[in-house]
């Protein structure tokens, strides 16, 4: 939330006490990338409720190994909106530099990207904050080399069995 603008408000709960608590000041919208990314759709939901969700299908091309964008569905008018990329594992980053051109490309402006993700490689951030220095990125955790994609491995494989 800490990169998200809003405005401090004061309201009064159900039970009648005053809150000093926030409210967003800007249009917020989300784009999962299908997936992982999904993983962290309810989170999201449950923090931003009123933000609107697309969704992009990213994929590795088996010969190149370079992305290719299968599916994309955003939200309209995402020229004004800060962005929330859902993208749980940054291995190489060339899935999350192709996602932040597609946005880029339909209008949405660098510095309103943030890219969140649960567990990324040293190298895949390096890139990426080399090719969109404006972005920000939020992870939980940073780990060193590449690791294979074990949110697909644990949670989309388990479900489709």
């Amino acid at each position: 939330m800490n990169h998200l603008p809003y405005t401090c408000t004061q309201i009064t709960t159900a039970q009648g006490y005053p809150y000093a608590g926030q409210m967003l000041s800007a249009e917020v919208s989300a784009v999962v990338i299908l997936r992982s990314g999904g993983t962290l759709e309810n989170g999201l939901k449950r923090v931003v409720p009123e933000a609107r969700i697309g969704r992009m299908l990213l994929q590795s091309n088996s010969r190149t190994g370079e992305p290719e964008l299968h599916y994309l569905k955003l939200p309209p008018a995402l020229d004004d909106h800060r962005v929330l990329l859902l993208d749980p594992q940054v291995a190489s980053g060339a899935g999350a530099i192709m996602a932040m051109q597609v946005l880029k490309d339909y209008g949405v402006k660098e510095e309103n990207i943030v890219l969140v993700a649960y567990l990324s490689s040293v190298t895949g951030l390096r890139r990426i904050t080399k090719v969109y220095p404006r972005a920000k990125i939020v992870t939980a955790c940073v780990r060193e080399g590449f690791e294979r994609r074990w949110v697909d491995t644990r949670y989309v494989e388990v479900t489709t069995a």
